[in-house]
């Protein structure tokens, strides 16, 4: 008699991939049977950081679970993800750009920017999304009163279906047990994996002991050397606890002679020639903010041309109070016709009107912006394909 040992890849009835371990055995008469299968979900891997329209429908385009951050979501590219990569079928993570820092200096992140686009991401893809709750890497104490000073919005977000990963800083056990007392026990588990990491034994020990249903390692790819050891720390301690992650992907493969950079060249050619064709984007009506309606006509409906990137900004430059700021970013249009506090329709009110025209300028002003999304666009979806899976992740 002899063991054979197999590795299959199955599809479960909801679409999850398994990766199937089977151990068959020979009988004498010939026949094979299975003696031994080991199960588990293969983990979800985000490829973060694609913040831009061309990189997002790429994705898409590839199946390839896509993240940004909001800092670094331009207005086209957040209405790339409410409209194309909502569209689609694979999950979307959201990181609110905390974590980042310049030259050791935090960058200021404007959480009111955050709120608002993770509350237009949950309503329109539900628990589609894998929203990050504000925090502080390292530190336990802020980010808990993080959780408190945005309970309501992330309450709301939860509502609307999406999935909250909160990142557990200093003792996971102890930040496990106050942050599911703030928003309940069906949050993600967020495992800091790049910075400030914590070690496979102790990702071992915290699922081990309170056996949390999902676990999110934050900042880290299936290319990292240390990948297998919290998977398998994971597994081990408890096979039932789903796995995802999370790292910038595309970063490896750009540069001379890497995959992204040689599909990138004929593309650009490409363009070129159109461009001296007179190839402009007039010719591009797809894309977003090609063919703005006119002025007059804009301002009285900004629900037909601004973002939700662009309401958020004029919110804060009219300094609307928190009832007025979620009555028009729910509708924009109907809020306008609402009295302002002279008493005349808010599309009168000064600041409004100031804040109106210059959105519609910078909405005016990047129509041009096609030609760059689809040189990413398409160079991505060349590459792609020509990176082998395993290594993208």
């Amino acid at each position: 008699m002899r063991f054979l040992i197999r590795r299959e890849l199955l599809k479960g009835a909801q679409g999850e991939l398994f990766s199937v371990r089977r151990h068959y055995r020979r009988t004498p008469t010939g026949k094979v049977a299975v003696v031994q299968e080991h199960q588990r979900q293969r983990p979800t891997y985000f490829a973060s950081g694609s913040n831009h329209p061309g990189e997002l429908r790429a994705l898409v385009a590839t199946d390839i679970p896509a993240g940004a951050t909001v800092g670094d979501l331009t207005d086209a590219g957040l209405a790339t993800v409410l409209e194309e990569v909502a569209e689609g079928d694979q999950p979307f993570f959201l990181d609110s750009g905390a974590f980042r820092a310049v030259k050791g200096v935090p960058k200021p992140v404007d959480w009111d920017r955050v709120m608002d686009t993770y509350r237009a991401v949950s309503e329109r893809m539900g628990s589609k999304a894998y929203l990050v709750a504000p925090d502080k890497i390292g530190n336990w104490e802020t980010t808990r009163a993080m959780l408190q000073r945005f309970h309501d919005e992330l309450t709301e977000v939860q509502a609307n279906g999406a999935n909250l990963i909160v990142g557990l800083q200093g003792r996971l056990g102890e930040s496990w047990g106050e942050a599911t007392a703030l928003m309940g026990t069906d949050i993600v588990a967020g495992i800091p994996a790049n910075k400030s990491p914590k070690t496979p034994a102790e990702v071992y020990e915290f699922v081990r002991d309170f056996k949390p249903a999902r676990v999110h390692l934050l900042g880290l790819g299936w290319r990292s050397p240390k990948a297998k050891s919290y998977i398998e720390a994971i597994e081990r301690a408890n096979p039932g606890t789903k796995v995802s992650l999370d790292s910038v992907a595309f970063r490896a493969h750009v540069g001379q002679g890497r995959g992204i950079a040689e599909a990138l060249g004929p593309v650009q050619e490409e363009h070129a020639e159109l461009r001296r064709r007179g190839y402009t984007e007039a010719d591009r009506g797809e894309f977003p903010g090609e063919g703005l309606p006119d002025y007059t006509d804009a301002i009285a409906e900004p629900s037909a041309w601004m973002t939700r990137a662009a309401q958020s900004r004029v919110a804060r430059a009219v300094g609307l109070e928190r009832a007025d700021r979620k009555a028009w970013m729910s509708d924009p249009d109907e809020f306008l016709q609402l009295e302002a506090p002279n008493g005349e329709p808010w599309y009168a009110w000064p600041d409004m009107e100031e804040a109106l025209e210059a959105e519609y300028d910078n909405a005016a002003a990047g129509r041009g912006g096609w030609e760059t999304a689809a040189r990413k666009e398409r160079s991505l979806r060349v590459a792609l394909p020509k990176i082998e899976r395993g290594r993208l992740v």
